[in-house]
């Protein structure tokens, strides 16, 4: 595995075990930034945006885009 994707890993790692407050409400602090950086409305599904939010986060760290 080259650096850059274990790199993309260890960000996306960091944020095991992030819930929903309340639970099923697609809300809580760092899912309501990933979403709005994702341009989607607070509340939506969250799966992309983190993603998205991953890809920002690695993008800052390696200077990639």
């Amino acid at each position: 595995m080259s650096g850059l994707t274990e790199t993309f890993l260890d960000i996306a790692n960091k944020y095991i075990g992030v819930t929903e407050s309340p639970v099923g409400s697609n809300r809580g602090p760092l899912i309501d930034r990933w979403n709005m950086n994702a341009h989607a409305p607070i509340g939506s599904f969250w799966c992309a945006s983190f993603v998205s939010g991953v890809a920002l986060e690695w993008e800052v760290q390696t200077g990639y885009d």
